[in-house]
């Protein structure tokens, strides 16, 4: 027979499932090098432009629906977090932006880092077949926060894309200056001098001639 309906109580009870890389809660995990076959719906904190965090990389931003940048992003979360190492991200396939957003919570992140187009002179341009990819150098991360990067595109522009995490050692810290050399408590110029050797006793006085009266 037909099968029957579910009971209104069955289909509320039903959690919604967020498709993966939609938002915070649903990001992809993410460690080392991740292809995405198309970016997806999704929505960002607002704000998610901060030009002052990539000035000049003609990165678009992405703060809602018909606003900017009206399309998908990929959420991703980093699971490889290495503070004592610098973090590089690039993003090739379309005309995409990298966000970085950091945080101890997904309802506490901000946008810490973010990149519109790589540089010409950098060398992982040339490694990538189209034009206006994503770079991000010399990122730093800490121990007690979460970092989730996030994959849009110019303006809401969308495509497959394959994104790339790698780490580099940071330079050796310089060791601090030597402390200048203790001085005297007195000045130079006021330095007592050195005590004077003991005189040589006087010689005994001859003795007197005779007295002839």
């Amino acid at each position: 027979g037909p099968k029957r309906p579910l009971l209104p109580w069955v289909e509320k009870s039903r959690p919604q499932m967020e498709a993966p890389g939609t938002s915070c809660a649903s990001a992809i995990a993410f460690d080392s090098s991740l292809s995405l076959s198309a970016a997806v719906g999704g929505e960002l904190p607002q704000p998610s432009y901060r030009d002052d965090l990539c000035p000049g990389s003609h990165f678009s931003g992405l703060y809602g629906p018909g606003e900017m940048g009206d399309g998908g992003v990929h959420w991703l979360r980093l699971t490889d977090i290495r503070p004592d190492e610098y973090l590089d991200l690039h993003a090739c396939g379309f005309d995409s932006d990298i966000y970085v957003f950091e945080g101890s919570s997904c309802e506490s992140l901000s946008l810490v880092a973010c990149n519109g187009d790589t540089l010409a002179d950098d060398p992982i341009y040339q490694k990538c077949s189209v034009i206006y990819d994503s770079t991000l150098r010399s990122f730093e991360l800490s121990a007690d926060q979460e970092y989730y990067v996030v994959i849009g595109g110019w303006k809401g522009s969308t495509g497959p894309v394959n994104v790339t995490a790698s780490y580099r050692p940071k330079p050796p810290s310089q060791p601090p200056p030597s402390p200048p050399p203790s001085l005297p408590p007195y000045p130079p110029n006021e330095a007592p001098l050195p005590p004077s050797p003991p005189s040589p006793p006087s010689p005994p006085a001859p003795p007197s001639p005779p007295f002839h009266g």
